[in-house]
């Protein structure tokens, strides 16, 4: 996705998951067609995001991250911070979050619209994240940045224990259905 354009065409062409993800991918198409700086920080109403739900080749473990500011397993992914070639920005936070590099360009898996608190000058904001499916080796070398308090691969049965938000359980239902789709 190098451009606005493209990312608009490649939400277009996304079969959400159930109505939720439906309503917000609605909303993301409004947000990037109308909306200036949709790729900045700087855009306090709310911005683009780009993270990475990684898999292994069986679809039953996932590499998960415990964020240390948000102190709660998340997928690794961050800001564009201006950048609008999504692939890019989701290589460069997985390169830096997990030390995984050399990744094929990832596909679009999820959608999702979240609220982020307000912290020192920055107030409440949307997060519109578009999140890309990753499938690599579980016994990749993995490496931990200080964005994290760990790393680590967890049986995909498990996921919900770690953090059971509704977007993580839609993602998760996503990979049970690839699971079934690659026996």
């Amino acid at each position: 996705m190098n451009n606005r354009q493209q990312l608009l065409e490649a939400l277009q062409a996304h079969q959400p998951f159930d109505a939720h993800e439906a309503t917000m991918l609605q909303q993301m198409i409004q947000f990037v067609a109308d909306s200036p700086w949709v790729f900045s920080r700087e855009n306090l109403a709310g911005h683009i995001t780009a993270s990475a739900w990684i898999v292994n080749p069986a679809f039953d473990q996932v590499l998960m991250l415990h964020h240390a500011k948000l102190n709660k397993w998340l997928q690794p992914g961050g800001h564009a911070d201006g950048n609008e070639n999504l692939f890019e920005v989701v290589k460069s936070e997985l390169e830096e979050e997990t030390g995984i590099a050399g990744i094929a360009d990832p596909q679009l898996f999820d959608i999702d619209i979240h609220a982020i608190p307000a912290k020192g000058e920055v107030p409440e904001h949307l997060h519109y994240d578009v999140r890309f499916l990753v499938v690599v080796p579980d016994d990749q070398v993995i490496m931990r940045n200080e964005e994290s308090n760990d790393l680590s691969w967890f049986p995909l049965h498990d996921i919900l224990k770690l953090n059971g938000e509704s977007s993580i359980e839609r993602m998760v239902n996503r990979t049970y259905q690839l699971q079934t789709q690659a026996l």
